[in-house]
């Protein structure tokens, strides 16, 4: 009986407690989960999907096109010194002086035919008349018309170096062959007028990279090319370099690649550029000589054949 009625009291206890306990749990925020409703399945659609006989599921592709590199904007006109102190420090007592002056008459826009021939009729020096022919070979064959062809070479750019031996590879330097070097690089040799290599390099600078990118350990004169022609005419190009021991950098704008190659074809049969005969006939007008007055004309049809095809040359 006593057990009992200890069944009885202790029912009613847990009887009176519960709804306190439930509103503490409420209190502190805990919350039954919600019912999750049961997604309808589209049997149709799923067996569409595993269906063994349609193969596996190709994954999506993208269509969406990749934007194209912006191209690079036109370097900015420098301001231009004047023509004449320029022509004046040709003769200056300073080699660096007389580089730079050089560098700014072959690209000077003000330049022109009475003030070459001012000068050379009556140079200061030999050097002074030497840089001069220079500056007039480079003005030459930058505006002399040639027979461009190809769109796309219209548009892809061209730097103006020449190789005269691919097969030799002599112009490829390695890094067991000069010690300051960590990678391959191109040494130049030869440079064409009327191109922006001929303006800002030199014979003997060792070109260690373009666009602050080392050449591969495989360097060769198509990679080498290949870093040229991605690039249009008309961009800003720059170019690491090492000269007489020292490293630098050259920033150009690119010529048109329909120019080099109309050149290249025209200039097949001509030793060197100094060798043409409209150009020494240029320059003998400068120079006063009026027998030289001939018209300056370039035959668009000519295909001269190449002399050296057993020791190709490579244009770049």
């Amino acid at each position: 009986m006593i057990q009992s009625l200890k069944y009885i009291l202790l029912l009613a206890l847990i009887i009176n407690t519960s709804p306190t306990i439930l509103a503490e749990y409420e209190c502190v925020g805990i919350e039954e989960p919600d019912e999750v409703e049961e997604r309808p399945r589209n049997d149709k659609k799923d067996a569409d999907k595993n269906d063994p006989k349609d193969g596996p599921v190709k994954p999506k592709t993208d269509t969406k096109q990749k934007p194209k590199p912006k191209a690079k904007k036109p370097l900015p006109p420098k301001p231009e010194r004047p023509v004449e102190t320029l022509l004046a420090e040709l003769a200056h007592k300073s080699h660096a002086v007389r580089d730079k002056a050089m560098t700014d008459l072959m690209t000077h826009t003000k330049l022109n035919d009475r003030h070459l021939s001012k000068v050379l009729s009556n140079p200061k020096s030999a050097e002074q008349k030497h840089r001069l022919i220079k500056v007039a070979l480079h003005r030459f064959y930058a505006t002399i018309k040639l027979a461009e062809i190809g769109e796309e070479d219209k548009k892809k750019g061209a730097l103006g170096v020449y190789f005269p031996s691919v097969k030799q590879r002599v112009n490829i330097v390695h890094p067991h062959q000069y010690s300051a070097l960590k990678k391959p690089a191109m040494m130049i040799t030869h440079t064409y007028p009327g191109f922006p290599a001929y303006v800002h390099l030199r014979a003997g600078d060792m070109i260690i990279g373009m666009d602050n990118k080392l050449f591969p350990d495989d360097l060769d004169h198509e990679i080498f090319s290949d870093r040229i022609k991605v690039h249009q005419a008309g961009e800003p190009f720059t170019i690491q370099l090492i000269r007489n021991g020292k490293s630098m950098s050259v920033t150009l704008s690119l010529a048109r690649r329909s120019r080099l190659v109309a050149l290249s074809d025209e200039m097949a049969s001509v030793p060197h550029p100094q060798a043409y005969g409209p150009w020494k006939r240029y320059l003998k007008k400068l120079m006063g000589d009026k027998s030289a007055e001939k018209p300056i004309r370039i035959d668009p049809d000519k295909n001269a054949d190449d002399p050296d095809r057993d020791n190709p040359s490579k244009d770049d």
